[in-house]
């Protein structure tokens, strides 16, 4: 992975690390992709340059803590 593509990453992870955050304080439905793009540091429009929508980022999330319990149950199976 080359230096701009690891920057890009590291700019999704933020993105949806703030994201959860606070998804968990104030509810999906009340935290706008302003306020996410505003905590994580970055443009409004740079948030829709790695998720073209709000759903799109509560995905990966979701996806994320999916891989986490699946990698914690794999040794048990």
């Amino acid at each position: 992975m080359n230096k701009r593509q690891l920057q890009k990453q590291q700019t999704r992870n933020k993105i949806a690390a703030t994201a959860r955050d606070l998804f968990t304080q104030q509810g999906f439905l009340n935290t706008t992709t302003a306020q996410i793009a505003s905590a994580s540091g970055i443009a409004h429009g740079t948030l829709f340059l790695h998720f073209p929508t709000k759903d799109d980022l509560i995905l990966e999330i979701m996806d994320s803590a999916l891989e986490t319990i699946q990698d914690a149950l794999q040794p048990i199976m």
